[in-house]
């Protein structure tokens, strides 16, 4: 071999041995992260719940009217209405408490037979209404009153507190305590100093309102009212210190 091949052959040679020792090198230089190791944690979930006396409720009740005309289901449905919406002035409930849940007219069929598809029989309309009520101890009436003035579709009651941000703060203290007391117990059940907080996310906070079984209608009585749970979730990261 020529002395120009050896040449290119040793500069081959070290170009390679270059490029083995960057590698080596450059990638142990990397921090641990970019290897993609991450620093130890403790990771845990806290839940904290209060309870709590309702203070409100909605009520969503509805009237269903059925005639032979699309515009006899709609009249009747509509006196029928304001009746509801009158007897519901006369004990106190403000207009801007009252809202229109939905607003339908379908038609009936009659059955098909061989000879013909199913004909139209008729129209059924049907308004359902949510009714915000902030004195509990009127509810029973209420409910009379609007079962009495035409009121023949009843979707249930959900009983709920007006103001739960005092409540849901205090779960929210109870989930952060919670969680920082599984995390010590898991620091030392592993040996290690619980570091400083990296992180806290709360997951969907609340607790929905207390829902009362659904009835088509009813001749009311007194109706218990029960207990609300207001819950907080939390997720909190820690360090682990040397």
């Amino acid at each position: 071999m020529t002395r120009i091949g050896f040449q290119i052959i040793n500069l081959v040679l070290a170009a390679v041995a270059a490029a083995a020792f960057l590698a080596l090198f450059g990638l142990a230089a990397r921090p641990a992260a970019a290897q993609g190791f991450e620093a130890p944690v403790i990771r845990v979930s806290g839940e904290g719940a209060v309870t709590v006396a309702p203070d409100m409720a909605v009520l969503s009740l509805g009237i269903r009217e059925e005639a032979r005309t699309a515009e006899v289901a709609v009249a009747a449905m509509g006196r029928r209405t304001q009746s509801v919406l009158d007897a519901l002035a006369e004990v106190g409930i403000v207009k801007t408490d009252i809202a229109t849940g939905s607003l339908r007219l379908d038609p009936t069929f009659s059955s098909s037979s061989i000879n013909s598809g199913p004909q139209v029989t008729g129209f059924v309309s049907e308004i359902t209404l949510e009714v915000r009520i902030r004195d509990l101890d009127e509810l029973g009436g209420i409910l009379s009153s609007v079962v009495a003035e035409g009121s023949n579709l009843f979707q249930g009651v959900q009983f709920d507190v007006a103001d739960r941000d005092e409540a849901l703060d205090e779960a929210r203290a109870l989930a952060v305590a919670d969680a920082r007391a599984r995390a010590e117990v898991f620091a030392a059940a592993a040996g290690v100093a619980l570091g400083p907080l990296l992180s806290l996310s709360e997951a969907s906070a609340g607790g929905g309102p207390a829902p009362m079984m659904e009835s088509r209608a009813m001749d009311f009585v007194p109706v218990p009212q029960g207990e609300l749970t207001i819950r907080a979730n939390v997720t909190m990261v820690y360090g682990i210190s040397e």
